[in-house]
């Protein structure tokens, strides 16, 4: 079978050859290809596959017209687990002798390869390729670095050099194969050109290729990211790019982490500070996207739990050893919301600062209040009970969708609660149009219409203390962040109980406990319950029954009853959350 597929290859090769060269490419196979020096990169991705086996053959073509090709290469390889594959071939180059001391005084050696998988199907992918070898590259380098060299010394303008470097890269670039990505789709839509070569102009020496190709991406990015520095949107879309943000040096900060927290909450700010910060190389560029996402998250963050995660994630730019300033919740809290003028010293500074108060008032507070912690534990997010009294609704109102639910006809004394509900985006349908406003509402459902109605920020970093709460499910924020709030508690010491239908007395108890979170009780007020069956409700529930039936957030049935054992539907669930939405409003 290989062998039959290896002529295949050939045959193949030599019809592309006789077809001028032109390229056959598979919807599951796709190959790039990358030259420096004498060694070319063949690589690519299998689509529609983990593994496979892929064959490269490379071929050079002494004479066109007697099709007189020649193997100079040939191997199997496995692909990776995501599919990756990658050769490394040595092409070989006659040099013309004298040396030509002009780019068009060279002449390529053609070959043309042929990868193709080995499972019995027609995938392959093949190419031509036109090899300038080193003497060729090295000219290149060497006329680019005379023009750097001539800004550099004075002895030329910006602009000459920059043209000079354009007139080089418009003659050898589609000979070079640098793979230069974010380049080549600046140059789909170019509109700064000139700009890009100033820039490249204006970097240090080209030792090899690899040189100019950083250059070139890093140009191009800076450059179209300042031609988005208004648009939001065109910016983050860049970041989602790995290739961009190589090319910018915010691959590997840690502020991407950050920067991925905190992107609902503030992502378009972030990506604006970023983009219209004054940077001019690749350390620049990193300082100013770290300066962007941590000063705005920070003005974001509401609960200790936030800073401390932001901190200890970005304890190396920050360069602080949070575990070592043993910071309470009440002190972390002193640095949500703060505004940093010019640069992030000034987090280390709050930091000193609060701990010189400490000491200043014989203090050593190790909670920052009720169930708070020590330490900042080791490398992750630690988790921490943040005061009521210290927390604060955050500012943001959720973006309003359009809503026209058709299966909400008898339930009039719900409707208003329903729209306005899924106008906010606190509650979701059930597709096609359907709100199913008779279905029971599950645990992590209620909760999240619960913390998305307060505005509750959720920390994603938040560790899970129940087993049945997955961190990569939907639910995962909402649930933990709720947790180390004490805002809910699971049906068992290690289970939340994800999937099951919520009680009506535990829908009270974790609405009150979301209001007192906020610091939205008088503590100090105690009521009755007055419903008919009180001795069907738990004792933990009792209290916060009754401050909801008193303050009309909650109703019994016609008989006088609660059914505190029962269950509530979304269209109750909708009814209360308006409720209390309406009531913090109040209070606030």
């Amino acid at each position: 079978m290989k062998n039959r597929l290896i002529s295949c290859l050939i045959v193949l090769a030599i019809v592309l050859l006789q077809c001028g060269m032109c390229v056959f490419a598979s919807d599951d196979l796709s190959s790039n290809v990358e030259i420096t020096g004498d060694k070319m990169r063949i690589y690519g991705n299998l689509t529609s596959r983990e593994e496979n086996e892929v064959l490269l053959r490379v071929m050079r073509v002494d004479d066109e017209a007697d099709l007189d090709a020649k193997t100079i290469y040939i191997e199997q390889k496995s692909t990776e687990t995501n599919g990756y594959y990658e050769f490394e071939v040595t092409l070989e180059d006659v040099a013309p002798e004298p040396l030509p001391t002009t780019l068009d005084g060279f002449e390529p050696t053609k070959y043309v390869y042929s990868v193709g998988i080995l499972d019995g199907t027609s995938d392959y992918d093949s190419d031509e390729i036109e090899f300038y070898g080193e003497n060729y590259q090295n000219l290149v380098m060497k006329l680019i670095n005379e023009a750097k060299s001539a800004l550099k010394s004075g002895s030329t303008s910006e602009l000459d050099a920059a043209e000079d470097i354009k007139n080089v890269l418009d003659e050898a670039y589609s000979c070079l194969y640098l793979g230069a990505q974010g380049y080549e789709d600046y140059l789909e839509n170019a509109t700064d050109i000139e700009t890009v070569m100033k820039y490249v102009a204006n970097q240090p020496k080209v030792e090899a290729l690899s040189d100019l190709k950083n250059q070139l991406n890093e140009a191009a990015m800076v450059t179209m990211l300042k031609d988005k520095k208004n648009d939001a949107e065109g910016v983050k879309q860049m970041i989602e790019n790995e290739e961009y943000r190589k090319a910018l040096g915010i691959n590997d900060t840690t502020a991407l982490i950050t920067y991925e927290d905190f992107y609902n909450l503030c992502g378009d700010k972030m990506a604006l500070g970023y983009a219209q910060s004054d940077f001019n190389s690749i350390e620049e560029s990193t300082e100013a996207f770290e300066f962007a996402v941590i000063s705005e998250s920070l003005k974001e963050c509401v609960t200790a739990s936030q800073v401390r995660t932001l901190l200890t994630t970005n304890q190396g730019i920050l360069k602080i050893d949070v575990d070592s300033y043993e910071l309470t919740n009440s002190e972390l809290l002193k640095l949500s919301g703060l505004v940093l003028e010019a640069e992030l010293g000034e987090i280390k500074e709050k930091i000193l600062d609060i701990i010189a108060d400490r000491k200043s008032n014989n203090s050593s507070n190790n909670g920052g209040g009720s169930g708070g912690n020590k330490g900042g534990g080791s490398g992750g997010s630690m988790i921490g009970f943040v005061p009521p009294s210290a927390v604060e609704k955050p500012t943001t109102v959720p973006e309003k969708t359009s809503v026209d639910f058709k299966d909400i006809a008898g339930f009039e004394w719900a409707e208003e609660s329903i729209k306005e509900l899924a106008e906010k985006a606190i509650v979701n349908g059930k597709g096609e149009n359907r709100f199913e406003p008779s279905a029971n509402v599950t645990r992590e459902e209620f909760l999240k219409m619960l913390v998305l109605a307060l505005e509750i920020t959720t920390d994603k970093n938040a560790i899970s203390a129940f087993a049945d709460v997955k961190a990569s499910e939907w639910y995962a924020e909402y649930v933990n962040t709720a947790f180390s709030c004490k805002i809910v508690n699971g049906i068992s010491a290690d289970r939340f109980g994800i999937g099951e239908s919520i009680k009506r007395e535990d829908a009270a108890i974790i609405a009150y406990r979301a209001l007192d979170s906020l610091a939205l009780l008088n503590q100090e007020v105690e009521f009755e319950c007055e419903f008919t069956d009180i001795d069907s409700i738990s004792e933990y529930a009792y209290s916060a029954i009754a401050f909801m039936e008193n303050n009309q957030l909650i109703n019994g049935y016609e008989d006088g009853s609660f059914k505190a054992q029962g269950t509530i539907t979304r269209a109750e669930a909708a009814v209360l959350i308006k409720r209390i939405i309406d009531f913090s409003n109040r209070v606030l």
